[in-house]
């Protein structure tokens, strides 16, 4: 069996040992099934470079003369970057702006490295991991906070809990685990607040956020754990609690691995480990204590009572002033690191890890899917979503009143409809402007919500907690209700209000087929959404699309006059076949009520003459007039069914292919 090595902690004397051969996989295995507890030991070793953004007059030069023979069209962004981070270790990355910090850590964990050319050899413990590897035992805090505004701390983390923790714990040990992630980041007093919209919702302070993400990372406890910028925005007050919450858990045996940008020097003294860059090369990495001892053997000694950190960044910084001698000092540095006892020590370590591993072991647990099953995903998405409607009460607000309004102001327009020659237009001209209304204002809400989710959606399902499936299916299930509900008033309104039948079986039909309509224009909504990916881009489009579908619905022109170049876009139109529909379930029920009235008839071909105005012997004639057959109810109610279904499958399908690129 292949060997490996391993870090372990020693109970006699409380430090962490040196590394061991062990010859079983199972403490692997062991890091799923107990919650991440085995220590872990990351160590690497990088090359990474990046396409050159290149002025405007270099790229004339390159596009006249072509480019220099040496020139790639890439610069190196990591150069030779060789580590090992010990369990139990607090490491803090730093450098001057540019360096390559935030570069190193999203290589590390295997985030975000578009456009980067990577040449790399990442192990845990020795073994070789990839993204689907290191993300069982390690959490990501990202410097930019994503949260469900409406959600109380203690409501968010119980969602991540659930979903994390998966169906091995019973409810009442995730429960318990919610409230000790609470009280280790000292979010106790805040655990019923909500967590707040910036403007929109007054929550917690930025303080209490960054603890927050930091918490929703421990859940699980993992023995890894990457922090971009963690202090990043906050008050020396506030930084310095997050970072004694990092540094007990460092103690507590965990990896913990943070670019941070000049901190105070209360902040620095917590960390145990530093690595400095200069220009994607190591100018340092080893214990913070030994540095400015180090620094001073090499000729740069920290001035007494000056924080070393802000001394390191400043030595290792390039000043646009002085660039070549900014450069041949950090070169220097890095240069004299190479030769140094540290570096010797780290290549020793890391040549061990490394030697025992040429690939995967095929008896790890490859066990890489979700961790909650798929009746709990849905469960707690759908309860999440019913916090999310009760507590934004102004969008649906907002929508009743537009239903409210737009129902009433019709109804007021075509109120008590006589059926006569002119009330046989105005029927039709209601059924029409009810229509296109309905598929507009159920439009605008559904872009506005689901683009605006999209980033917790990412960030959730690259974390695993639940499928894009589960999520698009929860998401559509949750709003039906709302929408529904919202329809049917609005059409009910119109109804009744424009007396345009006084038929249970003719209102009934009418309010499904609306209701059908309304149901396609969301879906084309979800689609869009997806498609789009942005508000604007979203709202910019919709119109444009949307009122060529408008246009051959049937109202503005007849159906038998309609371009041939154009005949697609009418049977692409929902429009189309919705008023196709409203118009047979409405005229085709007439005759029993008898004859349109209409003064001074004077009949002709299935129509009458009066005074130059149209009449109609029945409801048939207003088919013909309008060139619908009868029989087409048959077809236009599935077409309508299936555009719903295409549009709503074509969302998932997309919004499966973008959920890759996160």
């Amino acid at each position: 069996m292949t060997d490996y090595y391993n870090f372990g902690y020693s109970e006699q004397n409380g430090n962490w040992i040196q590394p061991f051969q062990n010859n079983s996989p199972e403490l692997y295995q062991n890091v799923n099934r107990q919650q991440n507890t085995t220590p872990v030991t990351l160590s690497w070793i990088i090359n990474a470079r990046a396409p050159e953004k290149l002025s405007k007059l270099d790229m004339l030069r390159d596009k006249i003369f072509g480019p220099p023979e040496d020139d790639d069209g890439y610069k190196t962004i990591l150069n030779n970057v060789v580590g090992v981070i010990q369990p139990g270790s607090l490491c803090a990355i730093m450098g001057a702006s540019g360096a390559g910090k935030t570069t190193l850590l999203n290589i590390l964990n295997f985030r975000e490295r578009s456009n980067l050319v990577i040449e790399s050899d990442i192990r845990v413990n020795g073994r070789p991991v990839d993204f689907k590897e290191i993300s069982k035992y390690s959490g990501y805090v990202k410097q930019n906070d994503i949260f469900i505004g409406v959600m109380t701390v203690k409501e968010w983390l119980t969602f991540q809990t659930f979903l994390r923790m998966g169906d091995d714990y019973t409810a009442d040990e995730k429960y318990d685990r919610v409230d000790e992630v609470i009280s280790q980041c000292n979010l106790i007093k805040a655990q019923d607040s909500y967590i707040g919209m910036g403007d929109q919702m007054k929550g917690i302070s930025g303080g209490e956020k960054r603890r927050l993400a930091f918490a929703t990372e421990i859940i699980t406890n993992p023995p890894l754990l990457f922090c971009d910028e963690p202090t990043s925005g906050l008050d020396a007050y506030m930084a310095i609690g997050l970072v004694d919450i990092m540094y007990e858990q460092a103690r507590s045996g965990k990896t913990i691995i943070c670019t941070i940008h000049q901190p105070s020097t209360q902040i620095y003294e917590k960390f145990d480990t530093l690595c400095l860059l200069s220009e994607g090369r190591v100018a340092f990495l080893g214990s913070r204590v030994e540095a400015p001892a180090y620094f001073t053997r090499i000729g740069y000694q920290c001035p007494s009572n000056y924080n070393p950190a802000d001394y390191f960044i400043s030595i290792l910084a390039i000043p646009a002033a002085f660039r070549e001698e900014g450069i041949a000092r950090a070169n220097r540095i890095c240069d004299s690191f190479q030769q140094s006892e540290f570096q010797a020590n780290i290549l020793q370590s890391v040549n061990m890890l490394h030697g025992s591993y040429q690939n995967f072991d095929d008896t790890y647990d490859e066990d890489d899917g979700f961790k909650a099953s798929i009746f709990e995903q849905f469960k707690w998405l759908l309860w999440r979503n019913f916090i999310i409607d009760l507590r934004t009460p102004i969008t649906s607000t907002i929508l009743l009143v537009q239903v409210l309004f737009i129902g009433v102001f019709f109804g007021l327009i075509y109120l008590d409809l006589k059926l006569d020659e002119k009330g046989v237009l105005n029927t039709i001209g209601v059924i029409f402007i009810t229509m296109m209304n309905v598929g507009f204002i159920f439009l605008f809400p559904i872009l506005n919500t689901f683009i605006g989710e999209m980033p917790v959606f990412y960030r959730d399902h690259k974390d695993k907690l639940y499928s894009t499936f589960v999520y698009y299916i929860s998401k559509q299930i949750a709003e039906f209700p709302k929408y529904f509900l919202m329809s049917f008033i609005l059409i009910t309104i119109i109804y009744w209000m424009a007396n345009i039948r006084n038929d249970a079986g003719v209102y009934f039909s009418i309010l499904f087929t609306f209701i059908l309509s309304i149901q396609v224009s969301i879906s084309f909504a979800y689609f869009l959404s997806v498609v789009s990916g942005d508000i604007n881009v979203a709202t910019s489009i919709a119109g444009p699309i949307l009122i060529p579908l408008i246009l051959f619905a049937g109202f503005f022109l007849n159906n038998e006059s309609t371009p041939d170049y154009f005949i697609w876009i009418k049977y692409l139109s929902w429009f189309y076949y919705t008023f196709d529909s409203v118009m047979i379930e409405l005229w085709t029920t007439y005759d029993k009520y008898g004859s349109i009235p209409c003064s001074n008839r004077t009949t002709i071909y299935k129509g009458n003459v009066c005074n130059n105005t149209l009449c109609y012997d029945s409801g048939y004639s207003v088919l013909d007039q309008y060139k619908i057959s009868s029989s087409n109810l048959g077809r236009n109610i599935p077409l309508l069914f299936v555009i719903m279904i295409v549009f709503r499958v074509l969302g998932y399908v997309f919004l499966k292919i973008k959920t890759r690129k996160f």
